[in-house]
């Protein structure tokens, strides 16, 4: 019986080392070096073969090793062969690695096509005629000259509020005036752009809007809030919008603490929010007072409470300076605020939308930055790791 009971694998003797990367395209670079020496092969003859082993596409290495091929249909292997060896690579799903390792970003093209909407400016009232321009990158040339492309609008009340199709544009350029009502509803209003297959999308703002006839401006030292900086001296100036100085007005500057994503550049795969945390959005005054005769005022910015923050929050700093008559010219300035002196991430290495599976040893990198995204070492760091069970 021991006999009938053998294990046997297929081994590979070959000095050819292949990678092969491919994109949403299905088209592939593949890179051919030595293995013992890592120099780059050159001539070596590429084979795509698909799932019934039947060739879709061939290539030859250049001086550097590489080579590209879109070949016709699904990949199943890729063979490369030079100087009478051949070396053999699955390109199976799966089986490619994982990107959770790896600073990687970007969006996935759809069908090689690349769209950009935008207005001549950023917010219209209602009455007011959209002046929208798509422009199209289509490099390989996939859309045909003079293919309709159809531009969409709705309402802030998600109602079809008009279409136009325009079927020529110029070095890829497409315009479209849509004029809107005065008794229109004011809101996000949601532009499409189909073409090809594909659908793009931009949100317009259209809004009832009482112009400022203030300029103000804020002054704060350093880009982000700190919790550990304490106070911070913070200049307020403003002026009316014919030049002249803005003396003796009333101002009132208000602060409102709100969750964000606590992201740092070269570590966008780790998690650095607590999930737990059951913070909430809380406002505060933090001064509240009068301009002097140079249209001026200095004060002290003392750094918010954020009990329970669950990561890196987002300061909405709101000033208001009124006129004699009580109208308000309205600043607004977003900045970044900092509850910790240091933050804990940790990546699961796991791909986006794929599942930790049970019984199966898993690796969680952990990472501690400051403020500023540098590494800090952190001592007595306790670790807790928890199953939850849903029924």
């Amino acid at each position: 019986m021991s006999s009938a009971r053998n294990a046997s694998c297929n081994v590979m003797m070959s000095d050819i080392g292949v990678i092969a990367k491919g994109n949403s395209e299905n088209k592939w670079w593949v890179s051919v070096s030595g293995i013992l020496d890592t120099k780059p092969v050159a001539n070596a003859d590429i084979t795509i073969y698909n799932y019934q082993l039947q060739p879709i596409g061939t290539a030859k290495s250049d001086a550097d090793g590489f080579a590209v091929i879109e070949p016709k249909g699904k990949p199943f292997v890729v063979v490369a062969a030079a100087n009478g060896q051949k070396t053999y690579l699955r390109l199976v799903d799966g089986e490619d690695n994982s990107l959770s390792r790896f600073d990687v970003g970007g969006q996935v093209i759809e069908k090689g096509l690349k769209g950009f909407i935008y207005g001549e400016r950023g917010v219209w009232r209602p009455g007011d005629t959209l002046h929208i321009t798509f422009i199209l990158y289509d490099p390989e040339k996939r859309i045909p000259e003079n293919h309709p492309v159809s531009f969409e609008l709705y309402n802030a009340r998600g109602q079809f509020a008009g279409k136009q199709i325009q079927s020529k544009g110029v070095n890829g350029f497409y315009t479209y005036s849509v004029p809107t009502g005065d008794s229109d509803p004011t809101g996000l209003w949601n532009a499409y752009v189909k073409v090809g297959g594909t659908s793009f999308h931009k949100s317009l703002r259209i809004e009832t809007i009482k112009p400022n006839r203030l300029k103000i401006n804020l002054s704060i030292p350093g880009e982000r809030l700190d919790a550990t900086a304490g106070s911070l001296p913070v200049t307020l100036t403003s002026s009316w919008l014919t030049g002249a100085i803005a003396r003796n007005l009333k101002v009132k500057v208000d602060m409102t603490l709100s969750k964000t994503t606590t992201q740092f550049k070269g570590y966008s795969n780790y998690i650095f929010n607590n999930p737990a945390s059951n913070f909430s959005a809380n406002e505060s005054e933090i001064f509240n007072g009068a301009l002097n005769e140079e249209g001026e005022v200095k004060f002290t910015l003392k750094s918010p409470k954020a009990e329970n923050a669950p990561g890196m929050l987002n300061a909405n700093i709101v000033c208001r300076v009124f006129e004699q008559g009580g109208d308000a010219s309205i600043y607004t300035q977003n900045v970044p605020y900092s509850p910790f002196s240091s933050y804990v991430g940790i990546n699961l290495n796991q791909e986006e939308g794929k599942y930790i599976e049970t019984d199966v040893n898993h690796r969680f990198d952990i990472v501690t930055l400051n403020a500023d995204g540098k590494p800090v070492t952190r001592d007595n760091l306790e670790y807790k790791i928890y199953k939850v069970g849903w029924s």
